[in-house]
């Protein structure tokens, strides 16, 4: 038992003594930078939500998206498929089962803001 213990304190000085890592600080994350101003062309307020809905393209495709805000004349689309959003198509609206025709006003990454023509 003593060589046991012998040995473990020569580990435990081997430890103690042996220089210490350096520790470092990470570099602070970037700012996050605020979007770009745009002009604001809306004539009347939109309501936040969150709702799935169906894209019906002119050749018969769809696409799925979250209406993430939406007034009677036009709504913000947001998903990873807004990218393939075409000009103009259809947005079918779940709980009301209504369809709008619509056209593309602004696109960024990730997101478009519609018009309704009807």
């Amino acid at each position: 038992m003593a060589k046991a213990t012998d040995k473990l304190t020569q580990r435990m000085e081997t430890i103690l003594s042996s220089p210490k890592p350096k520790l470092t600080t990470p570099k602070p994350a970037p700012p996050v930078l605020a979007e770009p101003a745009r002009e604001e062309s809306r004539t009347k307020g939109r309501s936040s939500t969150y709702k799935i809905c169906e894209i019906k393209t002119i050749d018969g495709g769809t696409l799925k998206c979250v209406i993430r805000n939406i007034s009677a004349e036009g709504a913000m689309l947001v998903g990873d498929g807004t990218g393939g959003v075409p000009s103009s198509a259809t947005l079918n609206l779940p709980d009301t089962r209504e369809t709008k025709n619509f056209e593309v006003m602004w696109r960024e990454e990730g997101r478009v803001g519609v018009r309704f023509l009807n």
